[in-house]
């Protein structure tokens, strides 16, 4: 895990909260870094085409955020700035499932993340947005936190096996250059789909996930670490899901990101 400028982290068990103090020069380099891998998955970053190159990604992604209202350019920021953080400090969860979707340029459908790590799947929902009214930024952070259990409580639990089947077909197109991967990835994932077949509900139970709230508020105005861990231990203590794993970000806004990719696409 390398230090990164501009990021202050918090740690405690599997609770993470992160801070983007500043948009800085590294943070810039991990997301040219690392934009093609996120966008289309290891395939892409290790054998470039001209439709998924670096420039080609930026034009696509861009063209994407252009079309969409400010409450969800928040979503899809919160979303990339969670793919970066994953790529630099949690190199142990593998991704396999690219930031773009299948479905050309409409709202992607399954999950936000799905990631392995130990051979096991964990589902990561991320929910963003700007301060609440009459919150505080850690009462948002905690409303996040709720709405992305409750999503996952809601789709891990109604037996839609739809969401398993994209999650395998977005691993296919990740590693189809490295098919030893692909096939023990599409194993893992197929295994699990084959699960939600038999048991179509109360799957959550069955599930790791990661909740991650991504709070786009002044960063002077921090989250309560003490709170965020609380949250934690009070959704574990509902037994919903397997594993959780709990990820709250902060930055001041998502505009400075958007500036940022459309300076590299000119």
């Amino acid at each position: 895990m390398k230090e990164i400028n501009g990021l202050t982290i918090f740690k405690d068990s599997e609770c993470y909260i992160v801070c983007v103090t500043e948009f800085s020069e590294n943070i810039k380099q991990l997301l040219r870094d690392n934009l093609c891998l996120i966008c289309h998955g290891k395939s892409a970053k290790k054998f470039p085409k001209e439709y998924n190159n670096y420039k080609s990604t930026l034009k696509e992604l861009l063209n994407r955020l252009k079309t969409r209202d400010d409450d969800m350019k928040k979503g899809m920021i919160g979303e990339l700035l969670t793919h970066v953080i994953f790529c630099n400090y949690f190199e142990d969860y593998l991704s396999v499932s690219p930031y773009f979707n299948l479905e050309e340029n409409n709202i992607k459908k399954g999950f936000d993340l799905v990631l392995i790590k130990n051979n096991e799947i964990w589902i990561n929902e991320v929910k963003s947005g700007e301060l609440h009214s009459n919150k505080t930024s850690t009462e948002t952070s905690v409303d996040l936190i709720n709405t992305a259990k409750l999503d996952l409580k809601d789709r891990l639990n109604n037996g839609n096996t739809m969401l398993w089947l994209n999650a395998i077909n977005h691993a296919f197109i990740c590693f189809n250059k490295f098919p030893d991967e692909k096939d023990a990835i599409e194993n893992i994932l197929n295994t699990k789909y084959a699960d939600v077949c038999d048991h179509a509900t109360e799957q959550g139970k069955n599930t790791n996930v990661i909740l991650t709230s991504v709070l786009f508020h002044d960063v002077n105005n921090f989250i309560s670490k003490k709170d965020i861990i609380n949250k934690k231990n009070s959704v574990e203590k509902e037994n919903l899901f397997k594993n959780i794993f709990v990820l709250a970000i902060q930055k001041s806004t998502y505009k400075k990101v958007i500036e940022f990719l459309e300076g590299e696409a000119e």
